[in-house]
């Protein structure tokens, strides 16, 4: 049988905190849809085998559908940035497990992507938004790490390392083997980059050659070239599915990610964990890379400089690298120019071996964004203040960091290549107008979706609509493209796409198999229902916001504990309590201090002493609990009056509060 063409595609997830609900959504679908058409093809290529080849003698038999197109989509690149990093992780796994698609008459639990990102941890007793106000890890940790308690997150990505392989990427079929999966990462360490300045580092020249010249003395000549150094804050944890064998040197910017290894499972569960930590709301991490190599990889292949003469990335090659991170969509929220990058490469390979053609780039990008800025209007400028402009200038350079002019340059540059954008559209049921906050979870700034889980709930099954949407109308290439190979009258009038005002044909370069007929199609997923919170079940969560919010308070104001006693870390605590347990073994030895009557003497000459000052020492007394009072009152009105009053604000705003 012929080579049919090949398509490769890779998929970019922007960052979502609980909209990852949504991503979640259209990446079931997408898979849905690529395993439906796989099973059908390979049906389709066994009839033909049985035919010779011979396609009108196949249409002879009933389970042949000549009005499937047989085109190859292979996916390459899987890459995300914080919620969309972790999604990136999930279905990576997820492919090796088997694929349990969303079913609606099912918990959908064994669903890898429903399950993490619908019920996240609900199954433990109590909302999982109840769990992230627990004040455990304040008590654990001896300090404050984020507003939120991580441990839910934590429990929700530590399932992926019980996941079983039961199949190989390549028994999919449109899966490359070779897959990379790519999550971004904010490091706060930064990593050192020194620019050689060419100063000279060379021995003077000798008298002869200088009669006419300037002789700078050796002394005063460097010994090594003097550098700039600048600092790199942005990462990724760029793995490849190659069965855990060692990678070649030119491939030391990727990590082997074999996922019957234990130890690469782990490594990439805390990457996940990484990329997902959203500053302040989630707790940082702390992640360690096995060796410098690879960070020096990693620069090397971002700025495509390998020349450590004059550019050099400063850390030992031969130790691990460590660092705190924090949330990878800080300064890459969309790592399009990383995918950009594989592609090209794959292409530049294809067309030297005559797979693809040199005016037209077989490759493609979808980038599922839950919260797309084409909306964003430029802010009028104002009268600003000493109080504005911090806040105007974080913003700048924010936006700054994360503009990508390296990524513009290259997805731009010669030939163009089909990039599509799946974003939350819904129409209002009552207007028929587009709704200007489709998602449920895009409120709170994006943390909304932890308060319901049907919220969530109802953003998958959108997720899953609007795929469906994209990649029928909306991902395609025109008739004039040869990528997708030559279609048949049979694959025109059943897939086939016009836009009004274009006589031309687009073809749908994952054609959806459920459906045969493009009127009438009973396939066709229709809008989730509107869904909203009470006031009532918001305000339960009253209880746990004013108890961490009071634990918080209290640990950065603490008066009492400032007379009283310092506040000690886990270390210092660790250390005290091996102290008291030398204490005890003296004491046991030794009968103690009040085994001796001097000191029992003491101890009364001392309260004598103290008699005219019980009153001083009552009102010291009371203090520390004047203070857990003010507290309590304090966090009671900062939960009512600021962060109650603020969520449902928002929630009313967005048309998601009940009555």
């Amino acid at each position: 049988m012929q080579q049919p063409p090949i398509f490769r595609l890779g998929i970019v997830m922007a960052g979502a905190v609980s909209a990852g609900a949504y991503t979640a959504g259209v990446m079931d679908y997408l898979f849905e849809t690529l395993e439906i058409w796989e099973q059908k093809k390979r049906t389709n290529r066994r009839i033909l085998a049985e035919c010779g080849d011979d396609w009108e003698k196949a249409k002879e038999n009933p389970d042949f559908e000549a009005s499937l197109p047989m085109h190859q989509v292979v996916l390459e690149a899987l890459a995300g940035a914080s919620a969309g990093g972790m999604t990136a992780g999930i279905t990576a796994l997820s492919m090796f497990e088997g694929f349990h698609f969303y079913d609606e008459n099912s918990d959908n639990k064994q669903n890898r992507l429903y399950h993490s990102w619908v019920n996240l941890n609900d199954e433990a007793g109590k909302p999982t938004f109840e769990q992230m106000l627990d004040v455990s890890d304040i008590d654990e940790d001896k300090t404050v790490s984020s507003i939120l308690n991580s441990k839910p997150i934590d429990i929700i990505a530590d399932r992926l390392d019980g996941i079983k392989v039961n199949r190989k990427l390549e028994d999919l079929g449109y899966v490359s083997p070779n897959l990379n999966l790519i999550l971004t990462l904010c490091s706060l360490r930064g990593i050192p980059i020194d620019i050689n300045f060419n100063t000279r580092t060379v021995e003077p020249p000798t008298k002869e050659e200088v009669t006419r010249k300037m002789v700078v003395p050796k002394q005063e000549i460097p010994a090594t070239a003097p550098a700039h150094r600048m600092f790199l804050h942005k990462g990724v944890g760029q793995f490849c599915f190659n069965s855990g064998q060692p990678t070649s040197p030119e491939d030391e910017h990727i990590l082997s990610l074999d996922p019957n290894v234990k130890e690469h499972r782990k490594m990439l569960i805390e990457v996940a964990k990484a990329t997902g930590a959203f500053p302040v709301g989630l707790k940082h991490r702390v992640l360690e890379m096995p060796n410098g190599k690879y960070v020096q990889a990693q620069v090397s292949k971002l700025f495509g400089v390998d020349r450590q003469d004059r550019f050099k990335v400063a850390v030992d090659p031969d130790k691990p690298f460590k660092f705190v991170a924090v949330d990878g969509g800080a300064i890459n929220n969309e790592p399009i120019g990383e995918v950009d990058n594989i592609l090209e490469d794959l292409y530049d390979k294809d067309r030297k071996n005559g797979l693809a053609d040199e005016y037209y780039k077989n490759f493609g990008i979808i980038m599922i964004d839950p919260f797309p800025d084409f909306e964003t209007t430029e802010a009028e400028e104002g009268q600003d203040s000493l109080t504005t402009i911090p806040f105007k200038l974080f913003g700048a350079l924010r936006s700054q960091a994360m503009l990508k002019e390296g990524d513009i340059r290259r997805g731009f540059r010669g030939i163009d290549y089909t990039r599509g954008l799946i974003f939350p559209s819904k129409k209002n049921p009552k207007t028929g107008k587009p709704k200007k906050f489709a998602i449920a979870c895009a409120s709170l700034d994006g943390f909304g979706g932890f308060l319901s889980r049907d919220f969530r709930h109802h953003d998958f099954l959108l997720g899953r609509r609007n795929c469906q949407s994209f990649i029928r109308k909306f991902f395609t290439v025109p008739e004039t493209s040869p990528v997708l190979g030559k279609w048949t009258p049979e694959m025109l009038e059943r897939f086939a796409v016009q836009y009004e005002g274009d006589e031309r044909y687009y073809y749908p370069i994952i054609p959806d198999a459920r459906s045969f007929s493009q009127e009438n199609d009973e396939t066709a997923l229709q809008p989730p229902p509107e869904v909203g919170i009470s006031a009532e079940e918001v305000c339960k969560f009253y209880p746990a916001l004013k108890r961490r919010t009071e634990k918080v308070l209290r640990f950065y104001f603490n008066p009492p504990g400032m007379i009283y006693g310092k506040k000690t870390t886990k270390k210092e605590a660790m250390k005290e309590k091996k102290d008291r347990a030398i204490g005890r073994m003296i004491n046991q030895h030794t009968g103690g201090f009040l085994s001796d009557a001097k000191g029992w003497l003491a101890i009364i000459v001392v309260a004598i002493l103290l008699l005219p000052l019980i009153p001083v020492l009552l009102f010291l007394a009371v203090i520390p609990l004047l203070y857990v009072l003010l507290m309590n009152i304090i966090a009671g009105y900062v939960a009512k009056q600021t962060i109650l009053k603020t969520i449902l604000k928002d929630l009313k705003e967005k048309q998601l509060l009940k009555g």
